[in-house]
């Protein structure tokens, strides 16, 4: 998993800078193979990335806020958002924040919002896809013999998003569901879709 672009998220029960990540604590959790793990200034020895420090490298915000018994404040930053270091070139256009409602819980939520470019495949398209769950086990059979010439390309897409742009993704998504809608065609030995024209086109 450490070679793809991938994410983890949640309660890692770790403090990984007592300066940033805690407040009024005494005793501090560790997880020590995580800390070495971990980066928080996007070096490339490490093998995992902190986005939240990364984003923010100063923020002194707290993912677990307590109350301790004499009335005064303390708490650290222990939930965690990380991604493999295949995710690097997400970093510009990631933004990521701790809520300040716990919502019910002890804990604040960890929030990363990444924008990826909107893509919605033709309308013929998703017709000739949604048919596929109509088809006879001949015709499965006969859809998938046509689909292997792309097998091993569609099969390097996951592992290779994260240093694509965001056209490039597209492009290939695109690809794929034209393939898709070809070779549904031939198994329903529907002809190849032909686009209107437009008014515009046909003046």
């Amino acid at each position: 998993w450490l070679d793809t672009p991938a994410i983890f998220m949640g309660d890692m029960n770790h403090v990984q800078s007592h300066v940033l990540d805690s407040f009024g604590q005494r005793d501090m959790a560790n997880w020590q193979w995580l800390r070495t793990q971990l980066s928080t200034t996007g070096r490339t020895s490490h093998t995992l990335l902190d986005f939240y420090r990364l984003k923010k490298p100063l923020d002194t915000s707290l993912t677990r806020p307590q109350i301790a018994q004499d009335g005064t404040a303390k708490g650290s930053r222990i939930d965690y958002i990380l991604g493999s270091v295949h995710t690097r070139s997400w970093l510009p256009s990631l933004q990521i924040s701790i809520q300040q409602n716990q919502m019910g819980s002890d804990h604040r939520p960890v929030e990363l919002i990444k924008p990826i470019q909107p893509f919605t495949p033709p309308h013929n398209t998703i017709d000739a896809v949604l048919r596929i769950s109509e088809f006879s086990d001949s015709q499965l059979k006969k859809f998938h013999s046509l689909l292997q010439p792309i097998s091993s390309f569609a099969s390097l897409l996951p592992g290779n998003m994260a240093s694509q742009s965001d056209t490039q993704v597209t492009q290939d998504a695109e690809l794929i569901f034209e393939c898709l809608e070809i070779a549904a065609r031939q198994v329903t030995s529907k002809g190849a879709h032909r686009k209107k024209m437009s008014s515009k086109e046909k003046e």
